[in-house]
């Protein structure tokens, strides 16, 4: 499954911007001011078989990133004339050399980084993973001998140009007290009112009267529904409604 995402208006200028740096520094080794207009363009056109007159290149690393190139079928020739500034017939072998030599470079410089894969020739139906909508984006270099049509996918970009993690201000932690300062809790009161044996206890029947030796200041027992909280006393100077906790 490839996945579906796009690279954005602003991720793309930058892309571009990194290949044409890349044209530029190939210029400067290789042609002494020959094409001089030679520029990358952006090219969102699907991707279709070749028709013959055009050869595929790819360059993939072990990370997935690749570049697809396609190119005259005599791109070489053409490069390496004009390298040598020769015409047609003349130094042929010399022409496929240089022009060889030439056209790995290019492809070097486009690819960026350290490592550079060997160009492949590929003969593929299947460019699903450099369309936009996969995340690739799709360029060509106009001003050459011929147009030169670059595309590279999601893999490749995001090596160049990593996403970066907005950096977000993360909102403070409220304390353990702040948190429940709010919160209610019911509190439960038990009157100690004195002790009978458990037999008459089981025979305990509505509407009876207990007499209790419970004295004017009785114990008391607070709790939760979570568990007992403390003890303490009920105070009979003010109408029995104030508990003193031991």
């Amino acid at each position: 499954m490839i996945r579906i995402g796009w690279q954005g208006t602003t991720r793309a200028a930058q892309l571009k911007h990194l290949l044409g740096t890349g044209l530029q520094a190939w210029r400067d080794d290789w042609l002494s001011g020959r094409w001089p207009d030679a520029c990358i363009k952006e090219w969102d056109r699907q991707v279709e078989p070749g028709d013959g007159s055009r050869l595929d290149w790819l360059l993939r690393d072990a990370q997935g990133a690749a570049m697809w190139i396609r190119a005259d079928a005599a791109v070489e020739q053409l490069l390496g004339r004009g390298v040598l500034e020769l015409d047609c017939g003349q130094g042929d072998r010399l022409v496929r050399e240089v022009g060889t030599r030439c056209f790995a470079a290019l492809c070097a410089q486009l690819w960026g980084g350290e490592d550079t894969p060997a160009a492949e020739l590929e003969n593929r139906d299947d460019f699903r993973e450099f369309e936009l909508r996969h995340g690739g984006l799709g360029f060509c270099i106009d001003g050459l001998a011929g147009t030169i049509r670059i595309a590279v996918n999601r893999s490749w970009c995001v090596e160049r140009l990593p996403f970066s993690t907005p950096n977000l201000a993360r909102p403070a932690l409220s304390t353990r007290r702040s948190a429940l300062a709010p919160a209610a809790v019911k509190i439960q009161a038990a009157i100690e009112l004195g002790s009978i044996e458990l037999l008459d206890s089981l025979q305990l029947q509505v509407g009876e009267v207990l007499l209790t030796d419970v004295s004017r200041n009785p114990a008391v027992t607070l709790s939760t529904s979570s568990g007992r909280l403390a003890t303490g006393r009920i105070d009979p100077d003010r109408q029995a409604r104030t508990v003193v906790l031991d």
